[in-house]
């Protein structure tokens, strides 16, 4: 059941100031009644009518303001009340407010939500503190991304828990999948799938180095009186967050990170540094690795087509159409449009007029459409 409880503020810049007030005072169904009471007053001099007939014009490009400004074409995820999220927090008792395409947040009682970016794309958001289960329906367009700390939760669909206390942020997953990024990491990214969690410790409650440094071992309890791995020399350092990186499930550790997953994560250091050699490097790497059907080999090769469709348009082409039955859903129509980009700029007319053909099968009524139509043209 949606709580109105609450609490969502226009704080952040999460949609334009002008917008709320117009879809809150014209209202479809108020300015009909407006047109009706101007369509049947008698007109008792020409300046009133003249008067009357411009303002009812004035109502008319304002609702059609508000219909450009509005989340539907924005492309905001807005609440089900119909408010655009700012913040969600749940001060007194326990939240659980409705998103329109059917997600959900449940905010335990202290819990606090930030929303940092929400467009058609993506719905970025920062858990300042408490407990929150993050039900996102499967499918959606949207990339999800929470940032909690030094962690940072990517899903598209799927139902997890996010825990930021001062000793510790906690991840758990009930269905789904989840990547886990952070400088902490081993590797920069674990990989949960269902019933699986993850704890990174604060920086405060991560173990002496003497404990530390012993070898990765399951964290599975083990008994008193198990023999202890022989520690490192004193002299080498030790790595500050041993104790938290072995997510476990079942009692079994999860492996924290495969090729795949280390090559994007290396990817998108690289591209945070302005290395894009090495980012085009490891998305490569990645993509070769990354087997058919997988999501991350179509997520990779639109990556890469982002950083060579203007030097290198031919072998864009190529990776995307290897890589089209690879995309996620979220992404197909951007891996679309970058294909007749690509298949244009290297010359290949025929080529763009196929990929762009596609285009306008599978998305009549895409966003990119008049994009495709400028780089599809004879």
């Amino acid at each position: 059941m949606t709580s109105e409880r609450a609490r969502v503020t226009p704080e952040g810049g999460a949609t334009e100031p002008l917008a709320p007030a117009l879809r809150d005072d014209l209202a479809e169904a108020r300015v009909q009644r407006m047109w009706q009471r101007i369509d049947h007053t008698p007109a008792r001099r020409s300046g009133v009518l003249l008067a009357l007939a411009t303002a009812a014009v004035v109502v008319l490009a304002l609702l059609g303001m508000t219909r450009w400004l509005a989340p539907s074409g924005s492309g905001q995820l807005v609440l089900a009340s119909g408010n655009v999220p700012a913040v969600l927090a749940a001060e007194e008792r326990a939240e659980a407010p409705h998103f329109e395409d059917g997600s959900q947040i449940t905010l335990q009682k202290g819990a606090r939500v930030e929303v940092l970016r929400n467009d058609a794309r993506s719905f970025v958001t920062a858990l300042r503190r408490g407990d929150v289960t993050f039900d996102v329906k499967p499918g959606g367009s949207r990339h999800w991304i929470i940032e909690a700390g030094e962690l940072s939760v990517e899903v598209v669909g799927t139902r997890f828990r996010v825990e930021r206390q001062p000793e510790a942020t906690r991840v758990s997953v009930e269905h789904g999948i989840v990547l886990v990024r952070g400088e902490r990491v081993r590797g920069g990214v674990v990989r949960l799938t269902a019933g699986q969690s993850f704890s990174l410790a604060a920086p405060s409650a991560v173990v002496a180095p003497s404990a530390a440094s012993a070898p990765r071992a399951p964290s599975a309890p083990r008994a008193p009186s198990a023999p202890r791995a022989p520690s490192a020399p004193a002299s080498a350092p030790a790595p500050a967050t041993t104790s938290s990186l072995a997510p476990v499930v079942a009692g079994e550790p999860v492996v924290a990170v495969e090729p795949v997953a280390h090559h994007l994560a290396e990817a998108d250091e690289a591209r945070r540094r302005g290395d894009t050699a090495g980012a085009v490097r490891h998305f490569e790497a990645a993509w070769t690795r990354a087997p058919r059907g997988d999501t991350r080999r179509g997520l990779a090769a639109l990556s890469l087509a982002r950083l060579m469709v203007s030097g290198n348009p031919a072998k864009t082409a190529t990776t995307l159409r290897s890589s089209l039955a690879d995309m996620p859903s979220a992404l197909r129509e951007d891996a679309q449009a970058r294909l007749v980009e690509a298949e244009s700029r290297a010359g290949n007319g025929a080529g763009a007029r196929q990929a762009a053909e596609e285009y306008r099968r599978l998305f009549p009524s895409g966003q990119r459409r008049s994009e495709v139509e400028r780089w599809s043209e004879p």
